[in-house]
């Protein structure tokens, strides 16, 4: 039997494995509070495509999926850690072949964190410190470009680029001030700029609320984000800059010089942290521990309560034709992830919910990739039908 034959029939039964779970977590809602054109987007029944799930083909094995596209040709290129590179298949999701691997050449990775499109290129892949490589429609590689950015001190703590060469990024701020313990807010520079030049600098803003870890004689020893902490998010579209720390339901919005924009405004869920979330995390957080490392975690636990709400949201996006999608915050015991998506005037048109362990990895003007779980753990990446109609419900 021909190679490709024998691999899409790999693929065909991998996909009645975890479809089935897969598929009825999808569940779609409307924003709380959506304005008169408010229109309900629903996804096809099953995917159009899937790759991966329980295999002992190592092509087909994905473990740490940070990043996927769908190029114009219908075929699918994964960031994934378990090769640290790209993996690419063709439309129908058999196997063509990895690009990049472990390394410090040209084209090797470090630690590979996502894709985009943008700076011109069809293809753009991250290394660990937001290090570009630019490919080609081919998946030829262009050139490789360094994350040291103007005004920002160095390398970015959040960062977006857009398709016509703008940059967006806020930095990690004072590094020396990340080693203190429990909460504290670090703040850093945000700039918008293009090459090497800064077009705004936006000035100080947080960059994200952090918890600080100690030894047992109170030296600090580093620090993490707080696991409920707001923090800065960024995106850029084609006509748009968008930028918003999570403190409420509302995102700056900027043009592509840096000119003030109506900021966008909405209702959402409330934001209260109470007693039973914080229970909630911290029972969830103890039972993946050992019994020697409970005590130092019970007092990082503590100073989880040092933060009253939640974030509204801790994702932006920007799909083809310029519609904002944001992430809600995900809080302890909600199972599912949950994006409203608003136009370019600012009005909120649908949104959508994803299950608890599964990501959104390519938006398009008619589907939707992503990448889930399956009750074992093993993952899978998804092509949907995306209707953006209003009326396939």
């Amino acid at each position: 039997m021909p190679r490709k034959q024998l691999a899409m029939t790999r693929v065909r039964s991998r996909r009645s494995l975890s479809r089935l779970s897969f598929c009825l977590a999808l569940l779609l809602f409307l924003p709380r509070v959506p304005p008169v054109h408010a229109q309900v987007w629903t996804l096809g029944p099953d995917p159009i495509l899937s790759i991966g799930g329980l295999s002992e083909d190592p092509d087909y094995i994905l473990s740490e999926v940070v990043g996927g596209l769908r190029l114009n040709d219908g075929s699918i290129v994964l960031a994934d850690r378990f090769t640290n590179g790209l993996r690419v298949y063709d439309s129908d999701g058999v196997f063509i072949g990895d690009i990049g691997g472990s390394g410090e050449g040209p084209g090797e990775y470090e630690h590979i964190r996502g894709l985009d499109r943008c700076a011109g290129a069809p293809v753009v892949a991250f290394d660990l410190h937001w290090d570009m490589k630019r490919y080609d429609e081919n998946l030829q590689l262009l050139d490789e470009r360094s994350s040291l950015l103007p005004g920002i001190g160095g390398t970015p703590y959040s960062f977006d680029c857009g398709p016509s060469g703008h940059w967006f990024a806020t930095g990690w701020g004072n590094r020396g001030a990340h080693f203190q313990a429990g909460y504290f807010v670090a703040t850093a520079p945000v700039v918008l700029g293009m090459g090497d030049s800064i077009l705004v600098d936006f000035g100080e803003r947080l960059s994200s609320e952090r918890i600080g870890t100690a030894r047992d004689d109170g030296t600090p020893t580093g620090s993490g984000p707080h696991p409920f902490g707001r923090r800065t998010s960024l995106a850029i579209g084609p006509n748009r800059v968008y930028m918003g720390d999570g403190g409420d339901f509302r995102i700056e919005r900027f043009d592509l010089r840096g000119d003030s924009l109506p900021w966008v405004e909405w209702d959402g869920p409330d934001l209260e942290i109470t007693k039973e979330h914080l229970d909630i995390y911290g029972s969830v957080r103890l039972e993946t521990v050992s019994s020697a490392q409970k005590p130092a975690l019970r007092r990082w636990l503590k100073a989880l309560s040092e933060v009253e709400r939640f974030p509204a949201y801790d994702a932006l996006r920007v799909d083809p034709v310029g519609n904002l999608w944001v992430r809600y915050f995900r809080k302890p015991g909600e199972a599912d992830s949950r994006w409203v998506v608003l136009n370019e005037a600012g009005n909120l048109i649908g949104g959508i919910t994803l299950p608890r362990s599964t990501k959104l990895l390519d938006i398009g003007s008619d589907f939707l990739l992503v990448v889930g779980k399956d009750d074992l753990d093993v993952e899978s990446v998804h092509l949907f039908r995306l209707d953006r109609s209003g009326t396939g419900r």
